[in-house]
């Protein structure tokens, strides 16, 4: 278990309290698709990736982002338990989509060049340490079950 200090949970939750969820989540989606365009094979039903343009526009990526932003969110309520809180979301990913695992580690850097953009004056160097720690925990609880 991922000890963290008040301070850190008073971070996390600072931030999170002024995150558009559907703005960020689709734009780190959308971000994640095109800086890293090997990870649209396991997107082959959201349509027109062709281009940073039809990413960004495309409806599906805008709801999967924010689909994907809002599970995240469950960590930020679920501090002390992230690994149960993604259990199964980590069973579906392995046993039935068949994610691989690095993309979980490839997102969160990218959430965090995301919130970085959006939150300039709130997130200093000490904040992107402690959300840098929370998006490795995620990842590795979602990455749990390829074990």
């Amino acid at each position: 278990m991922v000890h963290w200090s008040a301070e850190e949970k008073q971070l996390i939750t600072s931030v999170w309290s002024k995150v558009n969820v559907e703005e960020c989540g689709a734009e780190a989606l959308a971000r994640l698709l095109i800086v890293y365009p090997w990870t649209q094979r396991f997107f082959d039903n959201f349509g027109n990736l062709s281009s940073p343009t039809a990413i960004i526009g495309n409806p599906k990526v805008r709801a999967h982002g924010k689909k994907v932003l809002s599970s995240f969110g469950e960590a930020v309520k679920n501090l002390d338990n992230i690994k149960n809180t993604y259990a199964k979301l980590s069973e579906l990913h392995c046993e039935k989509l068949h994610v691989d695992p690095e993309n979980f580690r490839l997102l969160g850097n990218i959430l965090i060049i995301v919130l970085a953009a959006h939150f300039t004056k709130d997130f200093t160097p000490t904040c992107q340490a402690v959300w840098q720690k929370l998006v490795s925990v995620v990842a590795h609880a979602l990455a749990y079950k390829y074990h």
